[in-house]
Protein backbone atom coordinates (compact mmCIF):
# COMPACT_ATOMS: atom_id res chain seq x y z
CA UNK A 1 0.00 0.00 0.00
CA UNK A 2 2.84 2.40 0.82
CA UNK A 3 4.45 1.76 -2.57
CA UNK A 4 1.17 2.52 -4.41
CA UNK A 5 0.61 5.63 -2.31
CA UNK A 6 4.09 6.90 -3.19
CA UNK A 7 3.59 6.33 -6.92
CA UNK A 8 0.02 7.68 -7.16
CA UNK A 9 0.90 11.42 -7.27
CA UNK A 10 2.99 10.76 -10.38
CA UNK A 11 -0.17 9.83 -12.30
CA UNK A 12 -1.61 13.34 -12.06
CA UNK A 13 1.50 15.48 -11.55
CA UNK A 14 1.52 18.70 -13.54
CA UNK A 15 5.17 18.06 -14.39
CA UNK A 16 4.44 14.67 -15.95
CA UNK A 17 5.58 14.21 -19.56
CA UNK A 18 2.11 14.78 -21.03
CA UNK A 19 2.11 18.43 -19.98
CA UNK A 20 5.49 19.02 -21.60
CA UNK A 21 4.35 17.28 -24.78
CA UNK A 22 1.33 19.60 -24.95
CA UNK A 23 3.58 22.62 -24.41
CA UNK A 24 5.96 21.42 -27.16
CA UNK A 25 3.03 20.89 -29.52
CA UNK A 26 1.99 24.52 -29.01
CA UNK A 27 5.48 25.61 -30.07
CA UNK A 28 5.54 23.23 -33.02
CA UNK A 29 2.11 24.35 -34.26
CA UNK A 30 2.59 28.09 -33.74
CA UNK A 31 1.45 30.04 -36.79
CA UNK A 32 4.22 32.65 -36.61
CA UNK A 33 7.74 33.05 -35.28
CA UNK A 34 6.84 35.35 -32.37
CA UNK A 35 4.37 32.98 -30.69
CA UNK A 36 6.81 30.11 -31.32
CA UNK A 37 9.63 32.01 -29.58
CA UNK A 38 7.41 32.95 -26.62
CA UNK A 39 6.20 29.36 -26.45
CA UNK A 40 9.79 28.14 -26.49
CA UNK A 41 10.61 30.29 -23.44
CA UNK A 42 7.58 28.81 -21.66
CA UNK A 43 8.62 25.30 -22.69
CA UNK A 44 12.17 25.81 -21.37
CA UNK A 45 10.90 27.08 -18.02
CA UNK A 46 8.32 24.29 -17.76
CA UNK A 47 11.00 21.71 -18.54
CA UNK A 48 13.35 23.13 -15.89
CA UNK A 49 10.54 23.18 -13.32
CA UNK A 50 9.59 19.62 -14.28
CA UNK A 51 13.20 18.49 -13.86
CA UNK A 52 13.32 19.95 -10.34
CA UNK A 53 9.96 18.40 -9.44
CA UNK A 54 10.94 15.04 -10.92
CA UNK A 55 14.20 15.07 -8.95
CA UNK A 56 12.22 15.61 -5.74
CA UNK A 57 9.79 12.86 -6.78
CA UNK A 58 12.67 10.46 -7.43
CA UNK A 59 14.15 11.19 -3.97
CA UNK A 60 10.75 10.61 -2.36
CA UNK A 61 10.20 7.36 -4.28
CA UNK A 62 13.75 6.20 -3.47
CA UNK A 63 13.20 6.86 0.24
CA UNK A 64 9.88 4.99 0.18
CA UNK A 65 11.39 1.97 -1.58
CA UNK A 66 14.36 1.90 0.81
CA UNK A 67 12.04 2.11 3.84
CA UNK A 68 9.78 -0.67 2.56
CA UNK A 69 12.76 -2.88 1.72
CA UNK A 70 14.25 -2.24 5.17
CA UNK A 71 10.92 -2.86 6.95
CA UNK A 72 10.31 -6.13 5.09
CA UNK A 73 13.91 -7.36 5.18
CA UNK A 74 14.09 -7.47 1.39
CA UNK A 75 17.83 -7.34 0.54
CA UNK A 76 17.39 -6.40 -3.13
CA UNK A 77 14.92 -5.93 -5.96
CA UNK A 78 15.87 -7.18 -9.42
CA UNK A 79 14.35 -5.34 -12.36
CA UNK A 80 15.09 -6.35 -15.97
CA UNK A 81 18.10 -4.01 -16.27
CA UNK A 82 18.77 -2.82 -12.71
CA UNK A 83 19.07 -4.10 -9.16
CA UNK A 84 18.11 -2.00 -6.15
CA UNK A 85 19.71 -2.83 -2.82
CA UNK A 86 19.64 -1.21 0.59
CA UNK A 87 22.98 -0.86 2.35
CA UNK A 88 23.92 0.43 5.77
CA UNK A 89 24.47 4.15 6.05
CA UNK A 90 28.09 5.23 5.63
CA UNK A 91 29.87 6.71 8.59
CA UNK A 92 30.73 10.37 8.24
CA UNK A 93 32.98 12.57 10.31
CA UNK A 94 31.32 15.47 12.06
CA UNK A 95 33.77 18.14 13.24
CA UNK A 96 32.51 19.47 16.58
CA UNK A 97 35.52 21.48 17.68
CA UNK A 98 39.17 22.25 16.98
CA UNK A 99 41.01 19.36 15.30
CA UNK A 100 44.77 18.62 15.82
CA UNK A 101 47.02 20.10 13.12
CA UNK A 102 48.05 16.69 11.71
CA UNK A 103 44.42 16.22 10.61
CA UNK A 104 44.23 19.57 8.86
CA UNK A 105 44.61 19.91 5.11
CA UNK A 106 46.04 22.93 3.28
CA UNK A 107 44.38 23.64 -0.05
CA UNK A 108 46.54 23.54 -3.17
CA UNK A 109 47.34 26.96 -4.64
CA UNK A 110 44.92 27.89 -7.42
CA UNK A 111 45.05 30.63 -10.06
CA UNK A 112 43.17 33.84 -9.22
CA UNK A 113 40.86 33.82 -12.24
CA UNK A 114 39.37 37.22 -11.44
CA UNK A 115 42.83 38.85 -11.43
CA UNK A 116 43.81 36.91 -14.57
CA UNK A 117 40.64 38.04 -16.36
CA UNK A 118 41.28 41.69 -15.53
CA UNK A 119 44.90 41.49 -16.67
CA UNK A 120 44.08 39.65 -19.91
CA UNK A 121 41.25 42.09 -20.69
CA UNK A 122 43.73 44.93 -20.15
CA UNK A 123 45.87 43.39 -22.90
CA UNK A 124 48.53 41.71 -20.81
CA UNK A 125 50.08 38.48 -22.09
CA UNK A 126 50.30 35.88 -19.33
CA UNK A 127 52.02 32.53 -19.79
CA UNK A 128 49.62 29.68 -19.12
CA UNK A 129 46.44 31.76 -19.45
CA UNK A 130 44.34 33.10 -22.29
CA UNK A 131 40.83 34.45 -22.78
CA UNK A 132 38.15 32.17 -24.14
CA UNK A 133 34.51 32.84 -24.98
CA UNK A 134 33.64 29.73 -22.91
CA UNK A 135 31.71 28.04 -25.72
CA UNK A 136 28.65 29.16 -27.59
CA UNK A 137 26.15 31.85 -26.70
CA UNK A 138 24.35 31.46 -23.38
CA UNK A 139 20.60 31.98 -23.14
CA UNK A 140 19.42 33.58 -19.91
CA UNK A 141 15.78 33.78 -18.94
CA UNK A 142 14.79 36.13 -16.15
CA UNK A 143 11.41 36.99 -14.72
CA UNK A 144 10.16 40.41 -15.71
CA UNK A 145 8.45 42.81 -13.39
CA UNK A 146 4.77 42.81 -14.13
CA UNK A 147 3.19 46.23 -14.28
CA UNK A 148 -0.44 46.70 -13.59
Amino acid sequence: ARIRAAAEPMLTAAHAAGGLRRQAALVENAADLDPALVGMVSLILATEQAAEALTLDAKRLRATLAAVMDDTGCPSVRAPFHTAAVSAARQVVVVIGPVPQEYMRTPEPAPDKVALLRALKDGETINGAQLSNGGGPVLSIRARETRV
